[in-house]
Parts: structure tokens; sequence; C-alpha cells
């Protein structure tokens, strides 16, 4: 899949393999406190509270980017890009109660892509019903923990783009398939086909299949896939805790919900990449929010490890697709396919970021 940078807008680039940083500015006795957290946490050393003067807030940045490289976020490096960063206050000037902290995750700048329409064809020749049980854990597991361009939601994106192309056709006529492609034609419109780029064994998902497929994978993991399926199953074991605060307790601090962390399609340039593509163009159009969001107590070291173990729980998770994104680049090119990955960015904690 070819993508082009949008100006302003998303990249969508080359799966070649998230570094860490994180920027933390002075502000009140909120910044030092968040520092004794840390530092009675484990993160940070004297001798690198030494070695930035007593700088609190590079002090901060430095041990928080310390800590995401022994959890693993370097592996992410170029993969996808995603901000961490710690605020007193949002940009409408929104400040939370008693002290405390906002803390989230943003997509700003870059997603990742992979495509597993391939693999899923070779685990359902492996087993009916594999490449299935697989789908449904990767993309249900990918969904707790960030926003994902999907089938589904290439479906809510298509449907709106169709109900718009049909309000036109109804202002010169009835409405009919020979009118929509006649439209499409006329405008030049390649009108992605989602049902014709969706395997078979992925179509009618339900809930309830969950659990049996992940005992179904769970029976095959010792298999000729046992890499793949080890992933999956591994981001099904990370713990995510329940928030103390709902998506909804930050609605109006932003125009749209949060920008996708991943583009998850069946092919290089399938509907769903197309779509994407499509609606890439227009995204940053508006404010969008955090792909997570809470608020901590930088004087509760419990509160402030609550929020640390999310974040951790992310990089899990996202090391886990990564992973995924090497084996199915190996493979191919172990077939001679020669097209570069397609994943861009860094996980980082936020250089534009905090004000304390």
């Amino acid at each position: 899949m070819t993508v082009a940078r949008q100006s302003p807008g998303l990249v969508l680039p080359f799966l070649t393999s998230i570094p860490t940083s994180f920027t933390h500015t002075t502000g009140d006795d909120n910044t030092l406190t968040l520092a004794r957290s840390l530092v009675e946490l484990g993160l940070g050393t004297a001798e690198l509270w030494e070695r930035h003067n007593s700088n609190t807030s590079a002090f901060i940045r430095d041990s928080i980017g310390a800590w995401l490289s022994e959890i693993g976020a370097d592996e992410m490096n170029g993969e996808t890009d995603v901000d961490l960063a710690i605020f007193d206050a949002l940009d409408n000037e929104a400040k939370p109660t008693d002290g405390r902290l906002y803390i989230l995750l943003d997509t700003p700048d870059g997603c990742g892509f992979i495509a597993v329409g391939d693999e899923l064809e070779l685990l359902e020749k492996e087993h009916i019903g594999l490449g299935r049980a697989f789908y449904l854990l990767l993309i249900g597991t990918m969904n707790q923990w960030m926003d994902v361009y999907d089938l589904e939601r290439t479906r809510y994106y298509l449907d709106n783009w169709k109900e718009n192309i049909e309000q036109d056709i109804e202002c010169q006529g009835n409405i009919t398939q020979e009118a929509f492609d006649q439209y499409l034609k006329e405008h030049d419109v390649d009108f992605p086909d989602i049902e014709a780029a969706t395997p078979a064994c992925v179509k009618n998902l339900v809930r309830k299949e969950y659990r049996p497929a992940k005992a179904l994978l769970a029976k095959h993991r010792h298999g000729r896939y046992t890499e793949w399926i080890e992933a999956v199953l591994a981001m099904d074991s990370v713990p995510q805790a329940k928030d103390t605060q709902s998506p909804s307790d930050f609605e109006g601090n932003w125009d749209a919900n949060s920008l996708p962390t991943w583009v998850v399609a069946f092919g290089e340039r399938d509907a769903i990449g197309q779509a994407f593509d499509e609606e890439a163009g227009s995204m940053n159009e508006y404010s969008h929010a955090p792909t997570w969001i809470n608020t901590f107590d930088p004087a509760d070291k419990k509160d402030v490890r609550r929020v640390l173990e999310r974040v951790r729980g992310f990089v899990m998770v996202n090391r886990q697709i990564v992973k995924l994104s090497k084996l199915f680049e190996k493979r191919r090119k172990s077939l001679g396919h020669t097209h570069q990955p397609q994943i861009h960015g860094e996980l980082r904690t936020a250089r534009s970021a905090a004000c304390l």
C-alpha cells in the first residue's frame, strides 16, 4: 500500500520495524511531587538527578523514558506514532480537581499498518476456523486498548460515504444500483468493495465466539503457526484494569473520536486501505480525543502505579502486534515478495508536551 503524507494529515507509513522520549515542563509543586513518587516507585536515580542539576522536568522525562525502554517500548520503533504526555490542564484550560494531573496516550502523526489476509487463509487451511479465531482475538484485543481502523470501522465509513452519494443521486432521480454505478463512473470514484475484500472466514463475527476462539487457538499453540498464535494469546493475556474514568468524562474537549493507532487490513491495497486513504485526508481537520486519557494524583504512589501499569499494558499489546508484523514480513520475503513493510512512528512521551 502506498500512502503519501497529508498536509495536514496522517501518515500511513512503511512497516519496518516505537523509540521512547518524554517531555514534562516545569510548573508548580506537582512536578516535584511526581518526581518524588517516581523515585519511590523505582524510576529514576540519584545519579540521574545530579546529571540534570536538579532539573525536575528533565529528570521526569528521562526517568519515564528509561522505564519505557525497560518494558520494551523500543521494539515499537518505526511502527506507529504514539505520544505519552502528562498535563495539568487541557487545551480548553480544563483542570482536574484536587491537584490531580492528566495522563494520555495519543496518535497525532501516524499509525501502523498490518495486512493479515494471507495469514488467515493459511490458518484456515491448517484447521477450519483457526483463521477466524485468530482474527477475532487479534481485533478483539486491539480494540480494547486502542482505536483500530479495521473491517467494522471501514464499513461505517463506507456506509456514510454511500449515503452521501445517494443523497446526490436522489436530487436527480431514483436511487438504483445502475444510477449509483453511473454516478461513480461520471465522478471517477473508485468506491471500495468491502464485501469482496473480506475473507469468508471472518464474515459475521459475533462476540459469543470469543471464548471458543481462544480455546481453539490454545489447542493449536504448538502447531505449525505457533509464533503467530502465541502472539495473539499473549495480547489477550495482558491484564487491563477497569479505568476509574470513562471517555464520557472528557466529552466536549475535542471535536471527534481518537485517531487510529493501527490499520488492520486483509491485503496491501484492499478496500480497508482504500477507505483509510480516502478518510485520512480529512482526519486532521478536527481536534481528536486521545487514544487514552485519565487523571491521577501525583502524590499517591498507588495511583501513579495504576496509570503507569495502563501504559505498560498498552506497550505489551503493541509489542505483540509488532512481532506479528515482522513475522508476516519475514514469511513474505521468504516467498520472494519484495514490498516494503508499512508502519511508521514512535511511542514517545510527547516532545511537545506537558505544562505543569
